[in-house]
């Protein structure tokens, strides 16, 4: 590496440095405890399936943020039970294993995603201050993008939020050029039948509650909760982070 720098050996850095550092780190990181960890979101929500060319099935992210699956397809599964990879992806209703909260998880040939802990998505929500403020309107807002109803996430850095409740996919591209990441309200899954497509989401944190459910973020036109808790054989949706 330049100046001196070796690949594997730690350094110490003088402030400016690390200031310098700071600055240069990519649009989009959002801060999700009290410590300071900061993660970057995926491009779009995980969906399970072949991709053109593969021969067999594997994890991908979708195309674009607003995307996902609004019928039951089980060639592009975009609403995972909370279990292992086999039973996720399946239309039964059985669960088990831990795979969504794997910390190393591997999408695309890309290791070290994961998913939010319930904590995680607590303090990204409603605690995390962005452009001065906290909660709906400053560090998130409930909006449509490109026709989809969702919920918008503003990073860190971000302090271009209005009161527009709507976004075309032109004024999308140029917040999302910010960081700035959507969550479709693709609604939920049980066995084959979907439901609230459109005007629910609901999207799993990697905490479990007791032996059947776990901890999940959920909107819709009423609100936000980011520690609500369901059975764990719902299909939601997963967006992971590293």
């Amino acid at each position: 590496l330049a100046n001196g720098i070796e690949a594997n050996k730690f350094y110490g850095l003088t402030g400016a440095i690390a200031v310098t550092l700071e600055a240069a780190a990519p649009a989009g990181r959002f801060t999700v405890d009290a410590n300071g960890t900061k993660v970057d979101f995926a491009s779009g929500n995980l969906w399970y399936g072949k991709a053109d060319g593969e021969t067999t099935a594997a994890f991908h992210f979708e195309a674009d943020q607003w995307s996902s699956a609004s019928t039951w397809d089980a060639s592009h599964v975009s609403n995972f039970k909370w279990s292992d990879a086999a039973n996720a992806v399946t239309d039964n209703t059985t669960y088990s294993g831990t795979l969504f909260c794997a910390s190393n998880f591997t999408v695309d040939g890309e290791a070290g995603w994961s998913t939010l802990s319930k904590d995680e998505w607590v303090y990204l929500m409603n605690t995390r201050t962005v452009n001065g403020g906290t909660g709906e309107g400053k560090s998130y807002q409930r909006a449509t993008v490109n026709g989809v109803y969702g919920l918008i996430l503003y990073p860190d850095n971000y302090t271009g939020q209005t009161t527009a409740t709507s976004y075309t996919s032109a004024e999308w591209t140029s917040m999302e050029s910010d960081g700035v990441v959507f969550l479709p309200a693709a609604g939920y899954r049980y066995g084959t039948n979907m439901y609230d497509v459109g005007s629910y989401g609901y999207y799993w944190s990697s905490t479990l509650n007791g032996t059947s459910s776990a901890f999940r973020l959920s909107f819709d036109s009423g609100g936000v909760n980011p520690q609500g808790s369901t059975g764990r054989i719902r299909g939601y949706s997963v967006r992971l982070v590293r």
